[in-house]
């Protein structure tokens, strides 16, 4: 079984294709899902193993109480809480 095979990090990965492609292009991206789904196809061109990854980000907005951006199977979603869902039993 190889650390491949067995879905360990890659020892050997290196972050710094993923820095230097956020720095020169990434920067660019004006679509913040857009930017996550780079991210991680970046990271996992680097070797890293990544199947899912999610961001939460609390707002002072007088809607929402914050937002998820979430990456699974290389999509990239946003996905918003609103304040009355703090009340309620349905996970956001």
């Amino acid at each position: 079984m190889t650390v491949a095979d067995s879905g360990a990090p890659d020892p050997l990965w290196s972050v710094k294709p993923v820095i230097d492609r956020l720095l020169h292009r990434g920067r660019h991206l004006t679509d913040p899902d857009a930017l996550l789904a780079a991210i991680c196809a970046r990271v996992r061109k680097a070797g890293m193993p990544l199947d899912r990854t999610n961001v939460f980000i609390s707002t002072l907005h007088p809607q929402y109480f914050g937002f998820v951006r979430a990456w699974e199977d290389c999509v990239a979603q946003t996905y918003f809480g609103a304040h009355d869902d703090r009340e309620s039993d349905t996970v956001v």
